[in-house]
């Protein structure tokens, strides 16, 4: 049928000669480009030749038209087109062919087509698929330039002898691809790089389609990391590499690649924790960036190969990846160095784990809690966040990192502790503790006393302890209430302590209400009540020494109303002026030394009748009187 459809085509188009533009003595082709003005130009020809055939063929059934025009369909680079000529028009390049050229070369290939036979094929069925392409690509083009370029000649025998080949050629292209592929691993792309991709989706049909790295680069990584540089080169010898068409075609011998999968599966079943590198970065990183992939790729060769490894082969890999699991898990590609100087004795803890100076260990990423130690040295703990392949150094100079000491000077034999731990007085003692404060006790003679004492490494510290006499610890101590008289609005005068101590410091705890006291720092004090008081009033105060103070204490005052009245006679203001003068006018001194009863209620009556408010007045005659005195204070306070 396609014999006769062909010899059909050859007659009309003998017959049409002069009539159809098909047969100008030029063809061309415009576009912005020189390869477009080619598709133009091939498209150009490839138009005149289908509209004549449908125009001609008008009995044909249409169904073999479409297909017969589909034929004629060749891509400008298959189209042997010779002496084409570029010119430009306007903003265009047009290509222009000649049709005389084409038809010697057209005349040219026919003849080296008539020649092909498929007993001069070669044996080797790799050259003979390349052979046979090159073949059937030839005649397709004939089939394309006898129309277009020798219609003038009558072909119809030369045609049916290609159509003749072609379907011959095609039936052993046929086989032999599908014998080559019992063979081959093969991918056919317009590029070498695309065709290592598309071999790889072969292999591995879980690649993603975009993926860059084909399984020729999956398992050179794979031998490189395993310093197997030998297998690699024999891997790359194997790799067939042949053009077919415009394309580029790789393959490989399944057989060969066999016999890759079963020395990687082999490779991959002897690992163990023992053959892996003692360094743990180095281990780590061996198991995730190598031996994982060898596992995956080696799993996807070994599934090409059914009749060669069974279910429990993948098992055995599925165990093998759980062991390198499992050590990877416990391999920790980063560590710490401790550098630590200015001590002796160095002991370093590291998560409850001894380790020396200066040397290497691993740690697990994460929190870290690490505690130094040195003779005499506070202990230093600190924790640390260890990142993956993140390495650490942890550098200290412990010079000034001593305990802190105390010296307790004093003369006095007292007892010390200092946190629970009893000291010597007056030589320097070690306090075992590094931060916070460090609490104190002393005793000694019924004088207790505490304090504090801050930590922190390298402080020295001196307290000095300071203890009071028999007589100034039984003021100190005494909790008696102080009692005083004096009058209603008089300036009262008088000390609270017979002794002149520079340890005591004496001050107001709480103020007198119905009058106003000034205590000084020495235990003297002036006392005043309010405008018109009489009655009880008291205050309280307390001692402090350099160490401790006292509980507070109590001062009572009884003010009363005036014990002496005031005569209103010139003589009696006279001496309120200078009350020692009128005593001294009244009663001659010589006398006042012995006074009796009688005389004594005389020297009273003078005494009443000053201003015994007056604080001077009183002292001198505490002084020069003091017998009479006390009993005119005791008739005071009694009455």
């Amino acid at each position: 049928m396609r014999l006769t459809f062909l010899i059909t085509i050859s007659l009309i188009l003998s017959s049409s000669l002069v009539a159809d533009s098909i047969f100008s003595k030029t063809y061309e082709g415009c576009a912005s480009s020189k390869r477009e003005a080619l598709y133009t130009l091939s498209g150009n020809i490839q138009s005149r030749i289908s509209t004549h055939i449908e125009q001609t063929i008008v009995l044909s059934n249409e169904k073999d038209i479409k297909s017969k025009v589909s034929d004629y369909s060749s891509s400008t680079t298959n189209l042997s087109l010779v002496n084409i000529e570029y010119k430009k028009q306007k903003n265009e390049i047009c290509a222009v062919v000649n049709k005389d050229a084409q038809v010697k070369n057209t005349n040219k290939l026919l003849s080296q087509a008539l020649l092909y036979d498929a007993k001069n094929l070669p044996k080797d069925t790799d050259v003979k698929i390349e052979k046979l392409s090159t073949w059937i690509s030839n005649i397709k083009q004939l089939s394309f330039l006898i129309p277009a370029f020798l219609n003038e000649q009558d072909t119809s025998i030369e045609q049916s002898i290609l159509n003749q080949k072609e379907k011959s050629f095609t039936d052993i292209y046929t086989k032999s691809i599908a014998y080559s592929n019992s063979l081959f691993f093969r991918s056919c792309k317009t590029t070498k790089e695309k065709a290592k991709i598309a071999l790889n989706e072969v292999l591995f049909p879980n690649t993603k389609k975009d993926a860059k790295k084909s399984f020729i680069d999956s398992i050179a990584n794979i031998f490189v990391s395993n310093d197997s540089t030998k297998m690699l080169d024999i891997f790359d010898a194997q790799i067939i590499e042949v053009k077919k068409d415009e394309d580029i075609c790789l393959m490989i011998k399944k057989e060969e690649l066999l016999g890759i999968t079963q020395k990687m599966h082999a490779d991959v079943m002897r690992v163990s924790e023992a053959s892996l590198s003692k360094n743990p970065l180095k281990r780590y990183k061996n198991i995730e960036n190598n031996l994982y992939e060898q596992l995956d790729v080696t799993r996807a060769l070994m599934k090409n190969y059914s009749s060669v490894y069974k279910s429990n082969d993948f098992s055995q890999l599925d165990k093998k990846r759980k062991l390198l699991e499992n050590i990877q898990a416990k391999t920790f590609p980063q560590y710490i160095v401790f550098n630590i100087s200015g001590g002796t004795d160095i002991a370093i803890i590291l998560d409850k784990k001894r380790v020396k100076n200066n040397e290497k260990y691993y740690v697990q990423d994460g929190e870290h809690t690490y505690k130094i130690t040195s003779k005499g040295n506070c202990p230093l703990v600190d924790t640390f966040k260890s990142d993956l392949f993140q390495n650490k150094t942890v550098s200290e100079d412990l010079s000034g990192q001593e305990y802190p000491t105390v010296i307790f000077q004093t003369d006095k034999e007292p007892n010390i502790v200092i946190n629970g731990r009893v000291v010597v007085i007056n030589m320097t003692q070690i306090i075992k503790q590094c931060e916070g404060t460090a609490r104190y006790v002393v005793k000694y003679a019924n004088q207790n006393s505490s304090g504090e004492i801050e930590t922190i490494p390298g402080a020295k510290n001196t307290v000095s302890l300071d203890f009071l006499t028999k007589e100034e610890l039984a003021i100190f101590n005494d909790a008696k209430t102080k009692n005083f008289t004096t009058t209603s609005e008089a300036m009262f005068a008088e000390t609270l302590t017979p002794l002149n101590s520079e340890k005591f410091e004496f001050s107001i705890t709480r103020e007198p209400m119905n009058g106003e006291v000034t205590l000084h720092k020495s235990g003297s004090f002036q006392y005043i009540s309010k405008k018109g008081f009489t009655g009880l009033d008291n205050f309280e105060y307390e001692i402090t020494t350099p160490d401790k103070t006292s509980a507070p204490k109590l001062v009572a005052i009884s003010v009363g109303v005036s014990l002496f009245p005031t005569l209103a006679t010139a003589k009696v203001e006279e001496n309120l002026t200078n009350p020692q003068k009128a005593i001294i006018q009244s009663t001659p001194q010589n006398k006042l030394d012995t006074l009796g009863e009688q005389k004594y209620q005389k020297w009273k009556k003078v005494v009443m009748s000053q201003d015994i408010g007056n604080v001077d007045f009183l002292n001198m005659l505490k002084q020069k009187y003091p017998s009479e005195f006390q009993r005119l204070r005791e008739e005071m306070i009694n009455k």
